[in-house]
């Protein structure tokens, strides 16, 4: 027997405890452990159990005052209660346990409760009940007089749990199921244990079934039975629900009473007078009811889903009819319903109950091919899009042909078809001018008549304005975006374009509105999906990129693992780039490279398998810039000939049509040209691209040019001009704090921060500012504060583990008083590479002269 002591400790000391639940949840067994507690400390008590045949005032009262006094009453006593309460006058601290309350007769529970209101001080009552019904309670309950110990109270906690199943010699791995649809009901638990334990006999499998037919469904009447198999398939009972499965009309008051007279029948909500059947009973009364009564049974569910559908509850509705088994009436109600249910976020159960219609009748329903397709492209499987949109089309010229619907209505599925290949179009990032275009003609077609469809277009205009750096004008659609998304009504359409949103006012340097926009479409996905959803991720990836960029790196980090891995049940290729190329640099920024680059493998397959070929070649150009960082140029240049960046100039500079992807080549064309000594090519295709991002509005893209250009400057030992491009970097990305764009690209562009910015004498403007915010969360700031080297006894092994083999072998020859020329001569190499190579030594080593860098190396033991 499990000790309810738990439980006892929440009884307060007064006048009448109730225990009032269902058959088994202990109320005898925890009134039993009372009384022995009782005894064992000397208080008297007594202990009654009602009997069915002794129901009435009469004869309960002589059961009562014999378990007081041990003496019958007399038989020409008329004032029972009286009586009673006289004879607890003088035994001080006496408690009444009384058992099966629920048995007595009306006027058995009215001598009952006389008693309980005329006992004298001292005296203490404890009942155990199935049914509050009849017992006039509420004088009680003012006075404070009244604990009331429910099914919830009752309930086994988790350390009960877990000592029940410890005494079954059971792992709790495999009884938490049983636990789950226990709800702490103690004679589930324990007999569900037993059947658990006796695998092989029958008796106990059925244990609990016979119990609620023996204990439970016998004791209604053949009105509540049939009530009760009734409203079984539902999740929750609303009385007016009930009230459209039975075909009745008095389920509020039958709820009511059956909650009273102590059924596995909870209130799961005060307000609007809705219950829930516990889950065992429930299972129950559905095996029941699906015993040889299958038209009843869909019939029962026809009718809750025409309710549930008048009332707005589609997918709960959905369920229903196709709990019906009837495909033709699953047909009938997606067509009708499905676009709505895929306005209010319902799409994922629009596509399993269509795809469970036999393909032949599937192919009937376009509005519902046309859903699906829109899920499909969310999902990436673009072929599966394509093949869908096909049979759609096909349907809709059947349907023109045949005249089986108005002009109007095929006119607007011909419009959504548009919309949904224009959707295609945008989630494979292709030809992303042809989106604009067609996203301000469908709007311009549809008008108002369909707000949700304005707020996704809206959307794919912001995605193919911010892709192709059109951001010149983002302002203008951003106030349409808003204003139409106010119109729609629709939460859900919040998510993807306020996402969409987000990510453009990033690209254009509204950092902290882009923020706030992400943060408000991540909340509201949260609400409507739950946490680490595929909606979620549409939000929160792009969002976790611009936590990374103004370095907050654990908020970032967090949303992209609990994000990355759902993002391809509802995403765009916007959110698997984001997602894979902040993890990448996060883990770079932790120094880990072998990590980083484990994630751009998998971010490349994932580009690969999908077709995304803007995060395929963002994660080559990531490859290609920690290669030239950790001194493989090798490496770098077979990365960049597998991408075909084997090209000339004019191929990576920007044009009317260039958009990320063509960006993306061109910084990784840019970097390998820097490292094989075409500066000049290279520095001519960083101002060309600045320019581009300038008459776009592209300030982030504009501050990634600025930062390459001068890391190239310096690679030629242009300084000046290097800190000319800096200070370009630094002015623009000071509105957007665009941190990290600095602090990524390494000791160099640190180091000229620290000498223009970091200096003794200080000026506090804006850009000032922000770069001694960047120079401080820079890992080597302490070091870098001077120029001067580290004496000989601070020897630093991480640096001598960052210098790799060539550029020791570099600074050998430079000990040896070799030019760049000489040393290029010998290595194979051109001066060009030498001097880049020496460039990386300095940023590494900390020192910015050639004598320098030998001697450190010297006291590091990198040199013999």
């Amino acid at each position: 027997m499990v000790s309810r002591s738990a439980t006892l400790a929440q009884a307060p000391e007064v006048l009448l405890t109730m225990l009032a639940a269902p058959a088994g949840y202990g109320k005898t067994t925890l009134m039993s452990q009372w009384a022995t507690v009782l005894q064992n400390s000397g208080a008297p008590s007594c202990w009654i159990t009602c009997d069915r045949d002794a129901r009435d005032a009469a004869e309960f009262a002589q059961q009562l005052h014999y378990g007081i006094t041990g003496a019958a009453i007399a038989p020409h006593e008329t004032a029972l209660a009286e009586l009673i309460a006289n004879a607890l006058t003088g035994r001080e601290s006496f408690t009444v346990f009384i058992d099966d309350v629920h048995v007595l007769a009306k006027s058995g529970a009215d001598l009952l409760m006389r008693v309980v209101s005329l006992a004298p001080a001292g005296a203490r009552f404890v009942f155990a009940t199935r049914s509050v019904a009849g017992l006039s309670l509420a004088r009680l309950r003012a006075h404070g007089a009244l604990a009331e110990l429910g099914a919830a109270q009752l309930a086994l906690g988790d350390a009960e749990c877990a000592a029940m199943v410890k005494a079954a010699q059971r792992l709790p791995e495999d009884t938490a199921q049983l636990l789950e649809s226990a709800h702490g009901w103690p004679v589930g638990v324990r007999l569900g244990l037993d059947a658990l334990t006796r695998t092989n006999d029958p008796r106990a499998a059925h244990a609990i079934a016979d119990f609620f037919e023996e204990e439970v469904f016998a004791e209604v009447s053949a009105a509540d039975r049939v009530f009760l198999l009734s409203v079984s398939i539902l999740d929750e009972l609303c009385p007016a629900l009930c009230d459209a499965v039975t075909e009745d009309t008095d389920s509020r008051a039958r709820l009511r009473r059956l909650e009273q007279t102590g059924f596995f029948l909870e209130l799961s909500n005060t307000a609007d007078a809705k219950y829930r059947l516990h889950p065992m009973f429930a299972a129950f009364l559905k095996e029941k009811l699906q015993a040889g009564h299958d038209q009843k049974l869909a019939a029962l569910h026809q009718r809750a889903s025409m309710w549930l559908a008048r009332d707005g509850q589609l997918i709960a509705a959905l369920e229903h009819v196709a709990q019906a088994r009837d495909p033709s009436k699953v047909a009938d109600f997606l067509e009708a319903n499905s676009e709505e249910m895929t306005y209010q976020g319902a799409l994922p159960w629009v596509a399993r109950h269509a795809e469970a219609l036999p393909k032949e009748l599937l192919n009937t329903l376009p509005k519902t091919l046309l859903m699906m397709a829109w899920l499909h492209t969310r999902q990436l499987r673009f072929d599966e899009t394509q093949r869908v949109l096909d049979q759609a089309a096909r349907r809709i010229d059947e349907m023109e042909r045949e005249h089986e619907a108005p002009d109007a209505t095929i006119a607007m599925l011909r419009l959504m078809l548009k919309h949904r290949q224009t959707v295609l179009a945008t989630a494979k990032d292709d030809e992303m001018a042809d989106v604009d275009a067609q996203s301000e003609d469908l709007l311009r077609e549809l008008g108002d008549s369909r707000p949700y469809l304005t707020c996704t277009l809206y959307g794919q205009m912001l995605t193919a304005r911010y892709t192709q750096y059109r951001l010149d004008d983002f302002t203008r659609i951003e106030s349409s975006a808003r204003s139409a998304l106010s119109r729609s009504g629709y939460r859900f359409a919040a998510i993807g374009l306020q996402a969409a949103l987000g990510i453009g006012l990033f690209h254009s340097g509204r950092t902290q509105a882009a923020r706030e926009s992400l943060e408000q479409a991540l909340a509201e996905a949260n609400r409507i999906s739950g946490g680490r959803s595929g909606q979620a991720a549409l939000a929160a990836l792009p969002l976790a990129r611009i936590l990374f960029e103004v370095d907050e790196r654990a908020e970032a980090d967090q949303l992209v693992r609990d994000h990355l891995p759902v993002a391809r049940e509802f995403g765009f290729s916007e959110q698997l780039h984001s997602g894979y190329i902040t993890l990448n640099r996060l883990h770079q920024a932790e120094g880990d490279v072998e990590a980083a680059l484990r994630v751009l493998d998998e971010g490349k397959r994932v580009a690969l398998e999908c077709n995304l070929d803007r995060l395929s070649i963002s994660a080559s150009a990531e490859r290609i810039r920690i290669w030239i960082r950790n001194g493989r140029p090798d490496l770098a240049l077979r990365e960049g000939r597998r991408e075909h960046l084997d090209v000339d100039i004019d191929a990576v500079s920007p044009n009317a049509r260039s958009n990320q992807r063509d960006e993306i080549r061109a910084i990784a064309w840019t970097r390998l040209a820097a490292s094989r000594d075409r500066m000049n090519e290279a520095l001519t295709v960083t101002k060309r691209w600045r320019h581009f991002c300038m008459s776009r509005g592209a300030l982030r893209t504009l501050v990634r040019w600025c930062i390459i250009a001068a890391q190239i400057h310096g690679a030629r030992g242009d300084v000046a001009a290097a800190k000319r491009m800096l200070h370009e970097a630094l002015s623009n990305a000071v509105a957007g704090r665009f941190i990290r764009s600095f602090l990524d690209e390494g000791p160099f562009i640190q180091r000229l921060i620290a000498e223009g910015y970091c200096g003794q004498i200080e000026t506090n403007g804006p850009i000032e500012q922000f770069a001694r915010e960047i120079f401080a969360r820079s890992p080597d700031a302490s070091n870098m504060a001077s120029s001067t080297p580290p004496p000989p006894e601070e020897d630093d092994p991480g640096v001598a583990g960052a210098i790799n083999a060539r550029e020791v072998e570099i600074l050998r020859l430079v000990g040896r008083g070799m030019r760049n020329g000489e040393i290029g001569a010998r290595l194979g190499l051109t001066e060009g590479t030498v001097k880049w190579y020496m460039q990386q030594i300095y940023d590494k080593i900390g020192v910015r002269r050639r004598p320098q860098a030998v001697e450190r190396a010297r006291q590091l033991g990198m040199l013999h």
